[in-house]
């Protein structure tokens, strides 16, 4: 390589690495496979839940700045399923993909390159497969399956729960309160739970989200005029109606929805 091409290819691989994403928090957000597939089903995307997913699932892993949205795609580091292959399993079970007309590893594609690539300056998330294997790692301990059962909080076609149930049961658990986010079934005119945020610091632990504006959702979509109003219970500004929600549990009949 000539010198002066050299000393170029040096100065942007430089620039490259020294690119730094203005971020405070993670925010660590669960969804409920069913109102997924509700809402999937809205979108005209035809949805079905896998066999292997009997859980919550991981929608993401994503940097925040306080007070804010974001940051996104933060560097051009191209999605490569192989990397990641020997963690496909797992991710299929905890971090699925519902959406049966998009291909199986889409999902993850979005994810990384919308918000892994902004966690990269992280040395524990600094390259894909390590923000993938963090993520997993994380809902190891933070599982809102096993923290709302550990409550006896448990699916049902007739319950009806409130924000305040969950956060409780989370918080007495984790030491910080979650936000909990609904969905509307525009066919029964009910309200569902469909996500659980807890907010964590840059080593993982978790923190309150008080500083952190609520994020806006990207991947699936909430239509806020649906809603017959949030809880005033809520310390984080719920969308999930004050007169509470369902937590429908997954159905039995894995056939392809919409």
């Amino acid at each position: 390589m000539f010198p002066a091409m050299k000393t170029l290819f040096l100065f942007a691989l430089c620039f490259t690495l020294s690119q730094s994403a203005d971020w405070d928090i993670f925010t660590f957000t669960q969804e409920w496979p069913t109102t997924v597939c509700v809402q999937g089903e809205q979108e005209h995307h035809k949805c079905v839940i896998p066999d292997g997913v009997s859980t919550w699932s991981i929608h993401g892993l994503w940097p925040t700045k306080y007070g804010t949205e974001g940051p996104t795609e933060c560097r051009q580091v191209p999605f490569d399923a192989n990397v990641i292959k020997n963690i496909t399993s797992e991710l299929s079970k905890f971090w699925a993909n519902m959406y049966a007309d998009t291909s199986d590893t889409s999902f993850w594609e979005h994810e990384w390159t919308k918000h892994g690539t902004c966690a990269m300056d992280l040395p524990a998330t600094a390259t894909e497969y390590l923000y993938f294997r963090k993520a997993l790692d994380v809902m190891k301990g933070l599982d809102a399956t096993i923290l709302l059962n550990n409550k006896n909080i448990m699916p049902s076609d007739t319950k009806v729960y409130n924000v305040s149930q969950l956060e409780t049961a989370i918080q007495d658990q984790i030491g910080v309160v979650p936000r909990i986010e609904c969905a509307y079934d525009q066919k029964t005119r009910k309200h569902l739970v469909y996500e659980v945020e807890i907010c964590l610091s840059k080593t993982f632990k978790p923190i309150s989200c008080d500083q952190s504006k609520r994020y806006v959702r990207h991947h699936h979509h909430y239509n806020p005029n649906e809603s017959n109003g949030s809880s005033g219970s809520s310390k984080y500004n719920s969308n999930c109606p004050h007169d509470g929600f369902l937590y429908p549990p997954i159905p039995q009949s894995r056939d392809i929805i919409g």
